[in-house]
């Protein structure tokens, strides 16, 4: 017991900046309308950024016609000894790939260990075409609670950091710019979706 609870604390000090590796479990989602850029699988838990969003453009996901209605958050965390904060704020944001700019929603959410941590919006948010949802966690000393990523890497950016909310970065683990477990419920206007993660394993 002594033994675990030293190799958890080292894993919290001795990091690749801010992020450990994972458990290399699926977590999956297949039902129509959930948009994600993340391939499934969990490679990483990050710290990193105060501020932690993937931008969404719903002309990946359906170029014809990307107007959608936003009814649910999925996000997927692990917790380790060294949280000290298991809350944080789910935001969602309109703003393209430089960054957030206008305030659509801030809802305080617990973070689960390893199983979906699901925000409704009721009524649904009507967002732009690109629009960002973020996890905040400027109540927390270290960066907590620590989301899950995965470690296939992205040619497209869409898993963001930031600690003063200007100057976002891209999330970065070993296995290069790979995407947060941040998954949207939406609905379309028209027509059906597919996920980037879907295609990240194809090709």
């Amino acid at each position: 017991m002594r033994l675990s609870l030293i190799i958890v604390v080292a894993l919290c000090l001795i990091t690749h900046g801010g992020q450990t590796a994972a458990d290399q479990i699926p977590v999956h989602r297949t039902e129509r309308n959930w948009l994600s850029y993340d391939d499934g699988t969990a490679a990483w838990i990050t710290w990193s950024g105060t501020y932690r969003g993937v931008w969404f453009n719903t002309e990946d996901f359906v170029p014809d016609n990307p107007d959608i209605w936003l009814e649910q958050v999925e996000l997927w965390f692990y917790h380790t000894m060294c949280w000290d904060y298991a809350h944080f704020f789910c935001e969602i944001w309109d703003g393209d790939m430089t960054g957030p700019e206008i305030q659509l929603s801030q809802t305080w959410t617990q973070a689960l260990h390893y199983c979906p941590t699901i925000v409704n919006f009721n009524p649904a948010l009507l967002p732009e075409t690109n629009f960002w949802c973020i996890i905040n966690t400027e109540l927390s000393s270290g960066g907590w609670p620590s989301p899950l990523g995965d470690g296939t890497p992205s040619t497209i950016v869409h898993s963001f950091l930031s600690d003063d909310f200007l100057t976002w970065e891209p999330w970065t683990p070993p296995t290069g710019t790979s995407d947060y477990f941040i998954r949207v419920n939406v609905g379309f206007l028209s027509l059906d979706a597919t996920t980037w993660g879907n295609l990240k394993t194809t090709f």
